[in-house]
């Protein structure tokens, strides 16, 4: 087990520098985007693309360049996020399994075919309805009452085009089955309740998100959003968090199944949010969320991805978790937060009953939307 303890501190250390970038190519066939001065890299509607680029990629531990086309489209309804395929994985239970392609670059593997993330606009729409942050680098500008955040919307579809983007239909008479016999990891990770199909008696059994740093941060599987034919919001349906009949936390969630904020908020990466991005297979960075106080990371091990989570207990203290998604390790520590100083301290860190125990120190390191910690030193105690 000390290889094991040793090579999870390695791998925070390094988490806690690398960062994953989103290179954008404007692409305006239409010339809608040239009308308003879209194409201008200098404009609003880049720069607040580029800054949901960086808000996005903080939380990715990963030095790779994620490449994306954002397409003028008038026959799209607003925004559109979606993916193109990475590595084949082979068949499972009769059906490919393919990686999005942004994926299999964040993991190191050779991408032949891009942009891995395709962002399709409808510019008369965003114009109308959506605000361009007019300082887009800090997020500090003020929403107007009405209008949509811009950078929301662009973190949102690039999520999507990460890989929550369910490959199953949701027409009634072909539900829960899989376009052209393919499934993405996202898709590997998702059941139905009750009998495991998706209706019961005529009733719907909910899709589940069943990944095991999502189901952490939840306590249990994540409902995905399912709403009848004939509702707006029926295109939603199992790509996203939840949906307009739920209550705080989800309807804020980045992921949301529900209407975007029109009241002058913004939607930034929630603790569930970010449980997706990792279960999917990103080495996600260590992202402290003061709302709730947790501190969620996850690190992969050799090909094995570890979940860690911090839970505030009261303004001072927290305790700290590790599982494992196919294991039982665990990890345990007698941690403590000093917010004067934005130090946080867990002493004693031991996974499992190695004999192992290290003293381990992160500072806290002010980011855009939430707050991060680097690791700060790991000291091996005699």
């Amino acid at each position: 087990m000390r290889r094991l303890a040793l090579i999870l501190l390695g791998s925070l250390c390094s988490a806690s520098v690398a960062a994953a970038n989103f290179d954008f190519q404007f692409v305006d066939a239409e010339s809608t985007f040239a009308q308003r001065g879209w194409m201008d890299s200098s404009s609003l509607f880049q720069r607040n693309f580029r800054a949901a680029g960086v808000l996005l990629g903080a939380a990715i531990a990963s030095d790779q360049t994620i490449t994306v086309e954002v397409r003028a489209d008038a026959n799209t309804a607003h925004f559109g996020g979606g993916l193109n395929f990475g590595l084949d994985r082979g068949l499972q239970q009769g059906l490919h399994v393919l990686e999005p392609g942004a994926l299999t670059r964040v993991l190191g593997g050779v991408r032949t075919n891009t942009p891995d993330i395709v962002v399709t606009v409808n510019a008369a729409f965003s114009e109308q309805w959506y605000w361009p942050d007019t300082q887009p680098e800090t997020r500090g500008g003020v929403v107007p009452q009405g209008k949509t955040d811009l950078i929301s919307i662009v973190m949102h579809e690039l999520v999507h085009g990460l890989g929550v983007s369910a490959r199953r239909s949701f027409d009634t008479a072909t539900l829960g089955q899989y376009y052209d016999n393919v499934r993405i990891p996202y898709d590997l990770l998702t059941r139905f309740a009750g009998n495991g199909l998706p209706s019961e008696n005529g009733v719907y059994n909910q899709l589940e998100f069943f990944g095991p740093e999502t189901v952490m941060t939840n306590g249990g599987p994540l409902k995905l959003t399912y709403v009848s034919p004939g509702n707006r919001e029926f295109s939603q349906n199992f790509s996203h968090i939840g949906d307009c009949s739920d209550a705080l936390p989800y309807r804020t969630t980045l992921m949301n199944g529900c209407s975007v904020p029109v009241d002058g908020s913004r939607l930034k990466l929630t603790p569930y949010d970010l449980g997706l991005i990792a279960d999917m297979g990103y080495p996600v960075r260590s992202v402290f969320f003061a709302d709730s106080g947790v501190l969620s990371t996850a690190v992969r091990l050799e090909g094995v991805m570890y979940g860690a989570r911090l839970q505030r207990v009261d303004t001072q203290g927290y305790e700290f978790d590790l599982v494992n998604t196919s294991l039982s390790n665990r990890a345990e520590s007698e941690a403590s937060f000093d917010s004067s100083s934005g130090t946080l301290t867990m002493n004693n860190l031991t996974i499992n009953d190695s004999p192992q125990r290290y003293n381990v120190v992160m500072k806290l390191v002010p980011n855009v939307s939430n707050l991060r910690f680097t690791l700060h030193s790991a000291t091996l105690l005699p």
